[in-house]
């Protein structure tokens, strides 16, 4: 009986639907009219961005469907007395409330149906979708959605309160979600407000499908959403009121505000849910045939490494006998070490030539996409040098929240540097440079400024050079340098100096910086400067890569071939380094001086042979988002090219591993007692080949595994 009752009800708010000269606008016109607008001002894109159109325009159709056609029809039967009819009836009231989220629904998918056929005609779009994935995202939606009009109109007093409330939540949540404006248009201060709308979540979910990420990216904003719809259902049914003639109390009308804020933040609040139920527990037994702890200068066979809780508890010579319920790795016929790192990366670009974004991606999924590229190559830990502050931020809490599939991550904030210095050339276009660059001229002035970073970052990054060649800039003062060293030690933090010569190692090291980076291209770093990095414990991220990378652009040499490269960058990004005008002309040009980019590279990489003889702490960096310097993939060419140097596989791989965590300030980077489960698993054995890096089957973070050849072939 209660079926047959819910069935004629929901047909019944159907037909009132499309009486309803208003629902209909809200249901059909409203999102039909944002797909043609939408169609012909970016539909000449890429398949996946018009589909990511698609996506916008889906998610724009749930939420006008879901506010207003949940709240104002209840509203309305409250004014013509027709709830009190129901009030009186067998049905209960969570019937008569799922009646209409069901009749929306109804009305919902037909509307996404009516969008998707008429942007897929008019945007000639090949049926490249998961269909079912896609179909799941938007349920959960239009659900999430629906809750909030089902607050509306269980509480609303009449139509007219009803719709000015549905618009007050309706235009912020198309506004700030991404759904309307691009990600980059919208303040930084905006967008972590619309971090707490269900919307958000929505066209996050939306398109992770049709760009082809898969369910992994989808499921977490799915879940949150579903558990957004089931709190608001329930608020919805306390709330409810049948007559009009009820007065709704003061401390009522407070809670129906309370019960829509909440719901609108549920999102966020079930990410710290999921955050907590994400957390590894249990017991996780490895099975290694071989096993190098990132330490030791050898190798131990026939090993068994005891996870708990995320953390390594035990390790046993030979195969020990795992206890009951424990999850077993075979790697009986791998080599596990600890997992790798880089420690000098800008995760804001592709290592593309200029510009390159893709489709259907806000500044913030673009970097998410970086950091599981990271994961593809063997890295579990890398450290962000000048990215967007408020968006790395983001990021770097959803990583350590454990909602994000990521690297760990550690970060520097904005690079300090002197007025027009390095790198404020790069970010001509930047509305805020201050987000990546904090130009200083005076002692109090960067002492000021790096008190206020210091609330939020890990460490600090200051450059300290004049450029070399043709790219040349104004160098910090000497005094200002000085300043910030101090500062940071007092607040502590660890800062590391960009230099570019010499004179820039020497001055930086003299005034007690941490670490140095890139080291000198231009000149051999005297002796003395060396012996004093080595007494005073200075770390040498060196980054040869990044001018082998340039060096190869340049020759015209194919990067394409070396490892993980055609899995992890993106097919624009190299295409844009091998087929654009602009790297055609700078091919022509820049030949002539090949020999000084060879130059370059040999002068720095003989300064790291020199710093690793008297036993200087070096650490592995690439400066990856430079041109062909890609995240991940890099990290084996700087290893492969500190071999090169003259440090033995074991030393390159302690340069990736114990050294950078160590740097970091992170419990990983070994596999001992107490140290996080970050691993590895690799055919052969690096420690005599640093090739076999390439020959990944498994990584392994907190415990989890992130990625494995196996999970990939199914």
């Amino acid at each position: 009986m209660l079926i047959a009752a819910l069935w004629r009800n929901t047909l019944v708010n159907v037909r009132i639907t499309f009486r309803d000269r208003q629902a209909l606008f809200w249901s059909v016109a409203f999102p039909l009219g944002f797909a043609f607008l939408f169609a012909a001002i970016f539909g000449k894109g890429a398949v996946q961005e018009r589909w990511s159109i698609v996506a916008q325009m889906v998610a724009i159709a749930i939420a006008a469907n879901g506010i207003f056609n949940a709240a104002t029809p209840l509203v309305s039967m409250r004014e013509l007395k027709i709830l009190r009819r129901y009030k009186v009836t067998p049905i209960p009231l969570t019937l008569l409330l799922l009646s209409f989220v069901l009749s929306q629904l109804l009305v919902t998918i037909l509307t996404i149906a009516l969008v998707i056929a008429t942007m897929a005609a008019i945007l000639k779009l090949p049926l490249t979708v998961n269909l079912a994935q896609l179909a799941v995202v938007a349920v959960s939606g239009i659900f999430a959605m629906q809750s909030l009009g089902l607050i509306i109109g269980s509480t609303a007093s009449s139509t007219r309160s009803a719709v000015p409330i549905a618009e007050l939540l309706f235009m912020p949540m198309i506004l700030l979600s991404g759904a309307t404006i691009p990600e980059y248009f919208i303040p930084a201060s905006l967008q972590k407000v619309g971090e707490f709308l269900p919307l958000t979540h929505l066209i996050r979910g939306l398109k992770a499908i049709v760009v082809g990420k898969g369910w992994d990216a989808a499921v977490l904003p799915t879940i949150a959403l579903l558990a957004t719809a089931a709190f608001g259902f329930w608020f919805a049914v306390a709330l409810f009121r049948w007559e009009p003639e009820e007065k709704l109390p003061t401390q009522v009308k407070l809670k129906a505000a309370f019960a829509l804020m909440l719901v609108l933040a549920f999102p966020k609040i079930s990410d710290a849910t999921l955050s907590f139920l994400l957390k590894p527990r249990g017991t996780t037994v490895i099975y290694a045939g071989k096993l190098w702890d990132g330490k030791s200068d050898f190798v131990r066979e026939q090993v068994t490494v005891f996870v708990r809780n995320g953390q390594i508890a035990q390790i046993r010579n030979g195969f020990v006998k795992a206890p009951k319920f424990a999850r077993i790795i075979e790697a009986k016929q791998l080599t596990v070490l600890p997992g790798l790192g880089d420690a000098h990366v800008h995760i804001g670009s592709d290592g593309s030539f200029g510009l390159n974004f893709q489709v259907g991606e806000s500044e913030q999924e673009a970097m998410e996409r970086r950091l599981r590229g990271y994961l593809r190559c063997g890295v579990t830990m890398v450290k962000s040098c000048g990215d967007n502050i408020d968006q790395i931020l983001r990021v770097r809490d959803r990583e350590r929240q454990g909602l994000l599939t990521s690297p760990r991550l550690v970060i520097v904030g904005p690079t300090f540097t002197a007025p027009k210095g390095h790198p404020t050339e790069l970010f001509f276009w930047a509305k805020d440079i201050s987000q990546y660059v904090r130009q200083v001229d005076k002692p109090d002035e960067a002492v000021a400024q790096l008190e206020d970073l210091a609330k939020s970052v890990d460490g600090i990054k200051a450059v300290y050079g004049k450029g070399f060649g043709w790219l040349t800039y104004p160098r910090m003062k000497r005094e200002v340098l000085a300043a910030l060293i101090e500062k940071a030690h007092s607040l502590g933090l660890k800062i590391t100096i960009h230099t570019d010569s010499a004179e820039d190692v020497q001055t930086a090291v003299e005034l007690g910086a941490d670490g140095i980076e890139h080291g000198s291209f231009v000149d051999p770093i005297d002796e003395a400067t060396l012996n004093l990095m080595a007494q005073r414990k200075t770390v040498f991220v060196p980054t040869l890569s990044v001018v082998e990378g340039m060096r190869k652009l340049i020759a015209g040499e194919n990067f394409d071939n070396e490892p993980f490269v055609r899995e992890v960058v993106p097919e624009s990004v190299r295409k844009s380094l091998d087929e654009a005008f602009w790297v055609a002309m700078m091919r022509q040009r820049a030949k002539r001086e090949l020999w000084l980019w060879e130059e370059r590279l040999k002068v720095n990489m003989e300064n790291v042979r020199r710093a690793h003889q008297i036993g200087m702490l070096i650490v592995c960096g690439t400066d990856s988002g430079n041109m062909v310097t890609f995240h991940g993939p890099s990290v084996l060419r700087e290893l492969k090219l500190l071999v090169k140097v003259g440090l033995n596989p074991v030393d390159a791989l302690k340069a990736a591993t114990s050294n950078c965590a160590q740097w970091l300030g992170l419990n990983a980077g070994e596999i001992a007692e107490g140290k996080l489960a970050d691993m590895i698993a690799v055919e052969g054995d690096p420690t005599k080949d640093i090739e076999a890096l390439a020959k990944l089957r498994w990584v392994m973070k907190g415990g989890q595994i992130l990625w494995s050849e196996k999970a990939t072939k199914e």
